[in-house]
């Protein structure tokens, strides 16, 4: 995969995979085209011999509310044999890339929640938790595009909310799901389980997982106006992970519930890299060396919460609830760089370590009640935030690692939030408002033992929040509002450590990072009858925002990138999604959003714009024929898209197949799928732009991908374990 010396994207890298799409497209199409011609037979085959019609009522799958879209996942046919990622590719604003990530209105900046409530299991890693979520064992998915009040959510891109199954009468039911895919990934196994007993409640879900990524190639390449950096290596990693979570609760009567919850994850990765490093001017070759990194990391977290709700005998209507969380997790992540083959290369082989750990406290009240045709809400929330880094890097001198405390420190964080909202609710005829306002005051305290640097921050917060929503028919509405969200750095973003492991490119957090005030504005339609569509238009900006911000130290020849408050953003942008039934067996679904984004900040006293245009489009068609068996094509586009102030990643194409039956109707599911089987790798670039440099990251990604699920589910659903109504939800942070 090596590059000539100064070209960015070779033509022939372009052509191959100009072809590769190319084909992908035309097998998708041809697909779509042979799905559609062997409906329209059976249809027509269909028409001659029909003699009596039935008219069933079937539940929405897709139900529009004033400030979120609720999908109904029990009512897709599809959820008896997928997990809960492939249903995600399905939903409103929701978009999945070749890799599984998910984005929200084409944005990486989201939360997602579990039963309403922030869990560290999903927090962790979303997209293998999801993975190993059979979708039978999720009731609905919720995507909150502007969250109300009584949330601490970013405000970006909105809030995914995922409320999984706790409805069966006295006894039990559950579901096991397992899969297996390859070449990358690995076996994973999930399941989960109700079970109620009179007035109590029990459930429980759990999962294991292996991501094997074998040996993929890398090229770094750097220009500045004396020097050349040019880097090629190979990578690998393996990680397992598992989980645990359980919810107990106890319905005492009929106005007083009690609900107890806990979960655990564990995760453990190591990995190998290779690589091969020269430092070039235009005549020379400066320096050089070959380095081998081997690095291993495991994370260790667990919640706890209770809640007790209380209802009023004279006012149904009416709940307080009290709720208290605690959750804490850990992670560990060490390197053991070696060098060889040094040419004017002095820096010792050396060890670094990092062990960072969060721990977090919630208390919160919350109050419902209604006043005559308004309904109110209001609560009060205290969080208490605890983070730490012990971070250390160990010289190996002969033969012996000698600690070098010029490169160590030990960070402690802290950081509280005392809250209080208040929201109102009412309707007039067609007409429906929800207006808040949110009051935040932070203190954050950061202190660096070793060097006795302090960084104390105080700020006081004033957040409205107003949804409209306009009902025109009984499938039809039209829908506004506006949010402001505060979004606090997380403990990846203000940790201090600087990783070392790649000399020539530093990476390190900023403990002094502020808080930024997003602020977002939207409008848009929706329709759910036998077409279903849905489109925005948002507007949002922000100001002082924490941009990732590269720097070349011309001196010593070392890159290194952190975080900054540096600038501003904005995105005006158009999301949409369609679902049309061509024929009863036949669906045909398109997602997907256009969007113009603006970035500007200082670097080196330098204004740097980084303004794209971007689009993202799904298409996706299923057939299910009379014997059960169901057939699925998609094919997505995603364009170049901002990586920070200065860095932009290249587009891409990507395309699957999937067949899925119910082998055992409602008992046993089976899926396979097919990604992308005309292009075996993809090249991953990221163009880089600083004052005085250009830079260019390309990894090989394996893009090729096969795998099958089993799901099997077990018990009968009827009603519903109590559950509470209020619960704790803490989602203010960014990643």
């Amino acid at each position: 995969m090596g590059l000539p010396k100064g070209h960015f994207i070779p033509y022939q890298i372009i052509n191959v995979m100009f072809k590769k799409n190319i084909l992908a497209l035309l097998a998708t199409a041809f697909f779509i085209f042979l799905a559609t011609s062997i409906a329209a037979q059976k249809d027509s085959v269909k028409t001659t011999i029909l003699k009596e019609v039935t008219v069933q009522s079937k539940k929405p799958i897709i139900k529009q509310e004033i400030d979120r879209i609720i999908y109904n996942v029990q009512a897709d046919p599809e959820s008896g044999s997928k997990n809960t990622i492939s249903i995600l590719k399905k939903i409103p604003f929701v978009s999945v890339d070749a890799s599984e990530n998910l984005l929200l209105k084409g944005n990486s900046s989201y939360q997602i929640l579990l039963n309403g409530k922030p869990s560290g299991i999903i927090e962790k890693d979303p997209k293998n938790f999801l993975r190993n979520l059979p979708a039978s064992s999720v009731q609905k998915i919720e995507v909150i595009t502007t969250p109300p009040a009584k949330y601490d959510a970013e405000g970006l891109a909105g809030i995914i909310n995922i409320i999984t199954v706790k409805k069966i009468a006295e006894g039990y039911a559950g579901d096991i799901n397992f899969n297996q895919s390859f070449p990358t990934g690995g076996p994973g196994i999930g399941a989960n389980i109700n079970i109620k007993k009179q007035k109590w409640g029990i459930s429980g879900f759990a999962g294991i997982n292996k991501n094997i990524i074998p040996s993929t190639i890398f090229d770094n390449n750097q220009i500045s106006s004396n020097l050349i950096v040019q880097q090629i290596g190979n990578k690998s990693s393996n990680q397992s992970s598992g989980y645990f979570g359980t919810s107990f609760s106890y319905e005492i009567d009929s106005i007083h519930l009690l609900s107890i919850q806990f979960s655990k994850n564990k995760s453990n990765s190591d990995g190998l890299e290779n690589q091969i490093s020269k430092l070039l001017n235009p005549i020379n070759l400066v320096q050089g060396y070959t380095a081998n990194n081997r690095n291993d990391g495991t994370g260790d977290g667990n919640d706890f919460s209770f809640d007790y709700q209380l209802g009023f005998k004279k006012n149904k209507q009416q709940l307080l609830t009290f709720s208290f969380r605690n959750s804490a997790f850990s992670n560990s992540k060490a390197n053991q760089i070696n060098y060889q083959q040094k040419l004017n290369f002095s820096e010792p082989d050396f060890y670094q370590d990092n062990q960072s750990s969060a721990s977090e406290n919630t208390a919160q009240i919350d109050f419902v009640t209604p006043i005559k045709k308004i309904n109110f809400e209001t609560g009060l929330k205290a969080i208490l935030r605890k983070n730490n880094s012990d971070f250390s890097v160990y010289n190996l001198v002969n033969n012996n690692l000698v600690k070098d405390p010029s490169k160590s420190d030990l960070y402690t964080n802290t950081q509280n939030v005392y809250s209080f909202y208040q929201s109102a609710r009412f309707g007039i005829k067609d007409w429906s408002f929800q207006t808040g306002l949110r009051l935040e005051y932070t203190s954050v305290n950061a202190n660096f033992i070793t060097n006795a640097l302090i960084v104390n921050q105080q700020y006081l917060n004033i957040i409205p929040t107003i949804n409209i929503q306009k009902k025109l028919t009984e499938i039809s509405s039209l829908n506004a509002g506006f949010s402001q969200r505060i979004k606090r750095p997380g403990i990846n973003r203000l940790n201090p450590f600087v990783d070392r492991s790649n000399p020539a490119f530093e990476i390190t957090g900023n403990p002094s990072l502020q808080a930024v005030l997003n602020n977002s504005v939207n409008m848009g339609y929706s329709r759910n009858g036998k077409v279903t569509l849905m489109f925005s238009i948002d507007y949002s900006f922000s100001k002082n925002i924490d941009l990732k911000v590269t720097r070349l130290n011309t001196s010593t020849g070392i890159t290194r990138t952190t975080y900054e408050n540096t600038g501003k953003a904005s995105r005006i942008g158009l999301d949409f999604s369609l679902g049309y039934p061509i024929t009863p067996n036949l669906n045909f679904g398109l997602n997907g959003n256009i969007a113009k984004f603006n970035i500007e900040g200082m670097v080196n006293n330098v204004l740097i714009n980084n303004d794209l245009f971007t689009y993202y489009v799904d298409i996706s068609i299923g057939y299910k024929l009379e014997s059960g068996w169901q057939f699925n094509a998609n094919m997505n586009a995603n364009s170049k898209n901002p990586s920070g102030l200065q860095s932009v990643i290249n587009e891409i194409i990507a395309s699957s197949v999937s067949v899925s039956k119910d082998l055992i109707k409602n008992k046993l599911g089976f899926s396979a799928y097919l990604n992308n089987p005309f292009t075996k790798f993809r090249d991953n670039i990221e163009k880089l732009q600083g004052a005085d440099f250009n830079q260019q990251n390309i990894a090989q990604n394996y893009f090729r991908m096969y795998g099958f699920s089993v799901n099997y589910r077990f018990g009968k659903l009827k009603e519903s374990i109590p559950k509470n109504r209020r619960s704790i939800r803490n989602d203010d942070l960014s990643n």
